[in-house]
């Protein structure tokens, strides 16, 4: 499959093409990452896709120079450049893989443009995150805990990021835990408060229902800001919508558990997973 990466756009958010399958799988990353974080996946899937992986606006790669802050203050401004750049691309299907903001954006994007989703595999996404019990939702968060975090990012990003990067991850993975803190610390602190301020106070439950791709959820056991449940509330919501919770823990399992996270993506695609190893996951 040809992609088209030669426009502006493509330049803008870092374009990356693996592969020449028939079939293209687009890849979009959360927050305090970038598309070097899908480099454990897409070996794995090279075979079969052509697999595209992009940075959003908020990359830690980014220098946040450009960074737009209203545009950004939803993630509609994401879905909506997500869509721009499937167009400029020449894509005419595809299966989206996104993780946490990443999975939330693929969500939205489909909704106003369905024809362009075959299918969407979220990791540990979630349609909202505040603690609603008198609606039914019980999010992981109260708002004034996050008003705690955000002032904590204000006050002393580094530190900050020292705390938070081990409860991300969960697992004992000194390796793992490294590689997202320094994506984290790559970010404009600004840009990072602003982008965590859009994840975590974004609300779109109203909106599964009118998710119209098939859906499948990818979920980490003991992640703190995502726990099971949501998944659970989230696959009840949507019209079309497998879940699987993987053998490994934390926000982050295709940095963490990329193993894990591969072989169920296969496996819900009906592909192969006899050859899934962890030798196979570095580009």
């Amino acid at each position: 499959m040809q992609v088209n990466t030669s426009g502006p756009l493509a330049r803008k958010h870092n374009v990356q093409v693996y592969g020449s399958g028939d079939k293209v799988m687009v890849f979009g990353h959360g927050f305090g990452t970038d598309h070097t974080v899908w480099q454990r996946i897409i070996p794995g899937l090279v075979r079969e896709f052509t697999c595209v992986a992009f940075d959003h606006a908020c990359a830690s790669s980014l220098t946040g120079e450009n960074f737009d802050f209203e545009r950004y203050s939803t993630i509609h401004g994401y879905a909506d450049d997500l869509l721009n750049l499937l167009a400029e691309l020449g894509m005419q299907s595809c299966i989206y893989v996104g993780a946490s903001l990443g999975a939330n954006v693929g969500m939205l994007a489909s909704i106003e443009a369905p024809h362009l989703f075959e299918r969407l595999i979220a990791i540990c996404g979630a349609p909202g995150y505040i603690y609603k019990p008198e609606e039914g939702f019980e999010g992981p968060f109260r708002l004034e805990d996050l008003d705690v975090v955000f002032s904590a990012m204000q006050d002393n990003y580094l530190s900050w990021v020292a705390g938070f990067a081990p409860r991300a991850i969960v697992e004992d993975n000194s390796e793992a835990i490294d590689e997202f803190a320094r994506g984290l610390v790559q970010l404009r602190p600004d840009v990072a408060i602003s982008t965590a301020r859009t994840s975590f106070l974004t609300d779109f439950r109203d909106a599964l229902p009118l998710v119209q791709v098939p859906c499948v959820l990818l979920q980490g056991r003991e992640d703190h800001a995502v726990p099971e449940h949501i998944t659970v509330y989230m696959a009840s919501r949507l019209k079309e919508c497998t879940y699987e919770i993987l053998p490994t823990k934390g926000h982050l399992p295709h940095i963490s558990g990329a193993p894990y996270v591969l072989a169920a993506v296969r496996k819900h695609l009906g592909l192969s997973t006899s050859h899934v190893a962890m030798n196979d996951m570095m580009c």
